[in-house]
């Protein structure tokens, strides 16, 4: 609405509506919830002792890509890795709240997934997958000079995949600098494992 026309509750949060189609939610105001992110401004909080985290998912194969990535079906267009904030990727919103909730935060670990087929080290291989063996996305999913075609799919449970599936190069690549552009360190964790929820963590400092 512009600062001009907007009250400055300061200190308070509220949210208007103006003209709220309610057919939607049965000609009833909806149910809703709000999550509000402030840091605290002590300086012996965590939030303003915290030097270095380790950033996740490590799998979503669009989760870090700092462009928007589209997937097209059914003749129809929809972004992957826009969900916390109107066009804006996931992993931006996310460095936004890292910096606004811990701002002596001077290193990123980004952990990047692979995955293991055999719990014994000596007979494991190691290799990156994807979600679902067939999607159109624009740009399209590589890895280590593997295309979505030839990689291994994750496991599924009723058709559906019970991991995100390991993160494209060209999205590493664009976290990284994106993460650097803010003037922060980046290392890199591997995580690998024979089944969701298993496998080790080794970090490579850049």
């Amino acid at each position: 609405m512009g600062a001009i026309s907007t009250l400055a509750y300061r200190g308070l949060a509220y949210v208007v509506f103006e003209n709220l189609a309610l057919t939607a939610f049965g000609n009833r105001i909806p149910q809703l919830s709000f999550k509000i992110f402030a840091p605290l401004t002590d300086a012996d909080t965590p939030e303003n002792m915290v030097r270095a985290v380790t950033m996740i998912p490590a799998s979503g194969e669009f989760a870090y890509a700092t462009s928007v990535v589209k997937k097209t079906d059914a003749g129809s267009s929809s972004a992957v890795n826009v969900n916390a904030a109107s066009d804006t990727p996931d992993i931006e919103v996310s460095l936004d709240r890292l910096e606004a909730m811990a701002p002596a935060v001077a290193s990123v670990s980004l952990v990047v997934a692979w995955f293991g087929n055999d719990l014994r080290a000596g007979n494991c291989t190691v290799r990156p997958k994807v979600e679902v063996a067939a999607k159109t996305t624009v740009p399209g999913w590589s890895v280590n000079g593997v295309a979505r075609a030839a990689a291994l799919v994750i496991s599924q449970i009723d058709g559906k995949p019970v991991y995100g599936g390991t993160p494209a190069d060209f999205s590493v690549a664009q976290a990284n600098q994106a993460i650097k552009a803010r003037g922060l360190r980046v290392g890199y964790g591997c995580r690998h494992g024979s089944r969701p929820g298993t496998g080790h963590r080794h970090t490579d400092r850049r």
